[in-house]
């Protein structure tokens, strides 16, 4: 399945239905949406936390699939310093075997985090906090989302709907608003 930039709709509408539109991206994100679209791959991102305990997410995050602390799971995330150094090889023997079975699964202590505004709040900063996530995959230029031709095709027809849709409104011209109606139908 390839994937294309979203900006193809856009090309297709033009194409396709003769529409020209200014608020392309809005549109063309809300149909995205709407179609329910989303093609997305498991990422793994590692950052610090201001000294607040904050640690602002990517802009591609979808679900967050798991919080680590670089810390054995034998240890308290608080103070992990009084752990002896035959727990610490015990934990590391265990978490190499667990790391050859699932290639998901992620070494540390999860952490106890609150999620608003695509930031994670956390009770104390910490280093290099693991963020597991299935993130949207998009182009690296635009940061606009991938879709398949199809996709594109159907993102098209709701511009073409939504345009035609206003300007039926706007004219107060029922026939067109039909047209429009046929084209959302499709």
């Amino acid at each position: 399945m390839k994937l294309i930039d979203i900006r193809r709709a856009y090309t297709l509408a033009n194409t396709l239905y003769g529409i020209e539109s200014d608020d392309f991206e809005e549109t063309a994100l809300y149909a995205w949406d709407l179609i329910n679209c989303r093609h997305t791959r498991l990422y793994r991102f590692i950052a610090n936390t201001d000294d607040e305990g904050k640690l602002e997410l990517p802009c591609n995050v979808d679900i967050i699939k798991s919080v680590h602390l670089p810390v054995p799971e034998a240890a308290n995330a608080d103070d992990w310093s009084e752990l002896d150094r035959d727990s610490i090889l015990i934990e590391g023997y265990i978490d190499a075997n667990k790391h050859f079975e699932d290639p998901t699964y992620t070494r540390g202590k999860l952490a106890k985090y609150i999620e608003a505004n695509n930031t994670l709040y956390f009770a104390h900063p910490y280093k290099n906090v693991m963020v597991v996530y299935k993130g949207i995959l998009a182009d690296e230029d635009s940061g606009l989302p991938l879709v398949t031709e199809k996709e594109a095709q159907a993102i098209a027809a709701y511009i073409a709907y939504a345009y035609l849709y206003k300007d039926g409104i706007k004219r107060r011209d029922g026939n067109m608003i039909n047209l429009a109606q046929d084209l959302y139908n499709k």
